[in-house]
């Protein structure tokens, strides 16, 4: 390799001086820096890439109105990686992409060549994370998109378009069955921090399962849907309004606790049923063993 001839033509464009320590922030530093040591180990910091010919990629790093092109060599032992250290592939490197290479040296004349060891892709600033908080708010564009407010990093965008997993309890969910100020214990996916949205893969939302195991609930009769079982009533309880599903099986009672007609059942009756609220909806009251009404 002609290591000294290739070292004589960076020194003469001067670029030694005009190197620049990459900013620590979520925006893409596209100043560039290079070092060569004299072992021909390589290492370009924000080369831009202009074209490609099949593994070979062509960069061009810059500094200001100074550049050169550099040709990047790839091969099956090549490790590529986006920002924060995540897999990709070749196919996930782009033209206009700023690259962070680590290499060696090629022999070559004319050419500034590196067969690169490692390519970090570094306008992929995507990661896979995982959050948890709040649901505050929902985004008017998309009704798959909700922002989630997290203890440490702010309000984060959540889209659930393509979530594997959307379960709030044991129940599978959408955007639609969400509110505000719903607790979610873990939501993981990509995230992009240009845009500051999480492309969710799993999200599950807290539910108080107590809610939903059976027990006695006393309301206003509203409605009933006929004389004989199975049967519907609705019932007005502490100001809520629940659908009542009866069953074949269940027990009809008195106040007394005695075998009671149904056919005496009238609108404005203080009637108890033991049941079990509906996870999938919680206006819906079954699993009804006992229905009683103490007016009569």
């Amino acid at each position: 390799m002609k290591y000294i001839k290739l070292i004589l033509v960076i020194c003469a464009v001067g670029f030694s001086g005009l190197a620049f320590l990459p900013a620590k922030s979520e925006i893409v530093d596209t100043r560039s820096e290079i070092h060569v040591t004299k072992d021909g180990k390589v290492t370009v910091e924000n080369a831009k890439i202009t074209h490609l010919i099949g593994t070979t990629y062509f960069a061009k790093p810059v500094w200001g109105g100074v550049s050169i092109r550099l040709i990047i060599k790839t091969n099956e032992n090549t490790k590529i990686i986006n920002a924060y250290g995540e897999k990709l592939s070749l196919a996930d490197l782009k033209v206009d992409d700023y690259l962070r290479v680590e290499g060696e040296l090629e022999s070559s004349e004319t050419n500034f060549m590196v067969i690169a060891k490692e390519i970090k892709n570094l306008s992929i600033r995507k990661k896979t994370i995982t959050f948890s908080g709040r649901v505050g708010g929902f985004a008017t564009s998309t009704g798959n998109t909700f922002f989630l407010t997290t203890p440490k990093d702010g309000t984060v965008a959540v889209n659930a378009s393509f979530a594997e997993e959307f379960k709030k309890g044991s129940l599978s969910i959408t955007t639609s069955r969400l509110n505000i100020g719903d607790k979610v214990t873990s939501v993981s996916g990509t995230m992009d921090y240009p845009t500051n949205t999480l492309m969710a893969q799993k999200i599950k939302v807290y539910a108080d399962m107590n809610v939903f195991k059976p027990k006695n609930f006393q309301g206003i009769l509203k409605e009933i849907s006929g004389n004989s079982l199975p049967l519907t009533m609705v019932l007005e309880i502490s100001g809520k309004t629940y659908t009542v599903k009866v069953p074949e099986t269940a027990k009809i009672l008195n106040n007394k606790r005695g075998a009671a007609q149904l056919g005496r059942f009238v609108v404005g009756d203080t009637v108890r049923v033991y049941g079990a609220i509906q996870e999938i909806d919680p206006s819906v009251i079954d699993g009804v063993t006992v229905v009683r009404n103490t007016s009569i």
